[in-house]
This record gives structure tokens, sequence and C-alpha cells, in this order.
């Protein structure tokens, strides 16, 4: 028997870390969630969204000094059920510390959520990195 999963408008099913790199309590729903099994009866696996912020706002994430654009964006990741990660925690240069990924259960929601992410001024890019070929 298929599972269908669907996704309200409203709820966007993500996991991910947050940049406090304080570890998170999942729900009952969030482990159902990273349980969730494809139509083949493998396990699928998160899509990693790469996340590119202005250095300001990755200043203000990486040292917690928040500011009104960094407030605004972790509001909406909040909102949104995603938690950010940096790509290079603890790091001090300028051409690393911009860089976080969060991680969607599907394409669809990846795609959602880099939509959402783009609109914001704080947000240079966001994106799924292309899966590599094999050698």
């Amino acid at each position: 028997m298929k599972l269908i999963y669907v996704i309200l408008v409203s709820i966007i099913p993500v996991m991910g870390s947050c940049a406090s790199n304080a570890e998170q309590t999942l729900t009952p729903a969030q482990l159902e969630d990273r349980q969730k099994i494809d139509g083949t009866g493998e396990e699928t696996m998160p899509i990693v969204i790469t996340v590119r912020v202005s250095p300001d706002v990755a200043f203000a994430l990486h040292e917690q000094a928040p500011t009104d654009e960094s407030e605004e964006l972790l509001k909406v990741i909040k909102d949104l059920g995603i938690t950010l990660k940096p790509v290079h925690p603890g790091a001090r240069d300028p051409l690393l510390t911009p860089f976080f990924t969060v991680e969607a259960l599907d394409r669809a929601t990846a795609d959602r959520v880099i939509v959402i992410l783009d609109e914001f001024e704080a947000v240079e890019g966001a994106y799924v990195k292309p899966l590599e070929d094999l050698p």
C-alpha cells in the first residue's frame, strides 16, 4: 500500500539544524517525517538547499548579534519550519560565513522554500546543488 503525503500550502515539512548549534528535540510528527518512504519502499534522502546571505546578516547569524534584517529572516525561517545550519560553523573568513543550508523532504518543498527565501534582500541566493555525475 502506497503512502500518500499531502503538503498543505501553509505547512512546509523540512528538517535541519539551527545556527546556534543547539540540539533540537524532535516531535513525534518530525520523527515520522524523517522516516517517510517513497513509493519504492526506500527511505527518501533530504534535499539540501544552500542559502547565501549578505555579509552583514552572516555576521549577525554567526555572532548571534541580531540586526533587523537577520531578525526578519529568522522569523520567516521559523514560520516555515526551517532552521539554518552554517556550512562553515565558527568561520571568520567573510568568503565562508555567508553560506548556510536547510533540508527539505522533497523537491517541491525545496522549490517553495527557495522562492520564499529569494524574496528577501538579505538572501543573495538559495539553490539546490545539482547532482554530481558519476566519474
